[in-house]
């Protein structure tokens, strides 16, 4: 029998402080968090092509 599971976080708190300092507003520092996270996600697809699909999806539904 398998399981799964998963879980929703909110995003890093003193992360989301340290680049709203910076200037950025809370929306595009959120969309950049969450970016960067995916892309550490994506780089562990082995297919280069489903890989390509992913970006193109995570691009467009979290546009810089």
């Amino acid at each position: 029998k398998a399981a799964h599971s998963a879980s929703m976080g909110k995003v890093d708190s003193e992360l989301l402080f340290y680049l709203k300092s910076r200037g950025i507003d809370e929306i595009s520092a959120q969309k950049l968090i969450l970016k960067r996270f995916f892309e550490d996600l994506v780089k562990k697809i082995p297919d280069e092509l489903i890989a390509e699909i992913v970006k193109e999806r995570i691009n467009k539904y979290l546009p810089s």
